[in-house]
């Protein structure tokens, strides 16, 4: 008889395993209801061709670089327990910020503006997130809203800048005048199309683990996540840190923002709304249970999930929304499933009710 025990798997690894088939699951239904079209050509577009196509990987890869940095950032953050939305305003203003910067001086060498501009994205996103942040350390304002508010501050104030000073009055609609090839990062694989931005993240990825992980700031991070008194009572600057969780989240979305307009995205289009990537950046964290060393891999399935709406759009017609939609329907689910696992410990009773007639060799006992 072989009494090796296997190893089990986490009930948060299974929760996001489960959260993710049922939100293919029910895009694959939405498919097959609603595709009256095409239903062939519908499920090809949605699930295949981001998978073995070059430029399905190119976009797959792009998204996951910018979901990366974002998520990267939260999972710091929200480990540390401080649930703020700037990541959404902090991508705005180093987007918007690397744009005027790169635009407006176009006659330096290559090189200072790449560095300038990676620089300039990290201490806007810096900025933006320290203004929440010293409010609730300082004087315990609610993160959560005062984060809400400064990014719809942060909305207007990129809006204008768009429109006062990087309108192209040759586009029909509001977006800056394109940025030039040889400002963007540079090239590293061509088919798919790789930019050394995918690099960076990898490595942001890393580091971010061993610093939350393995280095005594990271322990302190953890430490005021576990238990914000206790960490005071031991002698830790539980303001300090929460500030410091904040800072370091705001400085990663705005490197994701400098990177999204360095190789990614040729010009800056959010007139008036918000990109929804840092948000997306939130649930990539989730998913992951906040661990930087498997948010690239959470973030390109999102990114999978991202090109398969726009091929969705490109080929049948059918709203690209439909990935948007997969994404929030996987959040959906985490929460379901934690709120069930909470409620029902030992399962649900229907399962309850299964396992005291099974036996131990998992076969059903007759009634």
């Amino acid at each position: 008889m072989n009494n090796k025990k296997k190893l089990p798997i986490s009930q948060k690894v299974q929760h996001s395993l489960l959260a993710i088939v049922a939100s293919l699951a029910v895009c694959l239904l939405f498919l097959l209801l609603f595709a009256t079209g095409g239903r062939g050509e519908a499920l090809k577009s949605f699930f295949i061709l981001p998978l073995t196509t070059a430029n399905g990987w190119s976009e797959m890869i792009n998204a996951a670089t910018t979901f990366t940095f974002i998520a990267i950032g939260v999972s710091v953050m929200y480990q540390c327990r401080q649930y703020s939305l700037i990541t959404e305003g902090s991508f705005l203003l180093g987007a918007c910020t690397v744009s005027l910067f790169l635009l407006y001086n176009n006659t330096k060498p290559s090189s200072f503006l790449i560095v300038g501009a990676l620089f300039i994205g990290a201490v806007s996103g810096m900025s933006a997130a320290w203004v929440p942040a010293q409010m609730h350390a300082k004087h315990g304002v609610n993160v959560t809203l005062s984060s809400a508010i400064m990014n719809f501050f942060i909305l207007q104030v990129t809006t204008w800048l768009l429109e006062r000073f990087m309108a192209d009055p040759l586009q029909t609609e509001t977006v800056s005048f394109s940025i030039p090839e040889r400002m963007r990062l540079p090239v590293i694989l061509h088919s798919p199309m790789v930019r050394v931005g995918t690099l960076f993240a990898i490595a942001a990825g890393i580091i971010a683990y061993l610093v939350l992980y393995r280095t005594r700031r990271g322990y302190e991070v953890r430490m005021v996540g576990a238990s914000q008194n206790l960490a005071t009572y031991v002698g830790l600057s539980s303001a300090g840190i929460v500030m410091f969780s904040q800072v370091f989240a705001g400085a990663m979305a705005g490197l994701g923002g400098a990177i999204q307009m360095m190789g990614i995205a040729p010009r800056y289009t959010w007139d008036g709304v918000f990109s929804n990537i840092g948000f997306a950046g939130i649930i990539v964290a989730l998913l992951v249970n906040c661990n930087p060393a498997w948010v690239p891999l959470s973030a390109l399935l999102f990114g999978y999930l991202n090109t398969g709406g726009l091929f969705l759009e490109q080929n049948t017609g059918i709203s690209q929304g439909l990935g948007g939609l997969a994404q929030a329907m996987i959040l959906l689910f985490l929460f379901a499933l934690g709120y069930i696992s909470k409620k029902y410990p030992a399962g649900l009773p229907f399962m309850q009710k299964l396992v005291r007639h099974t036996t131990d060799t998992g076969e059903v006992e007759p009634k």
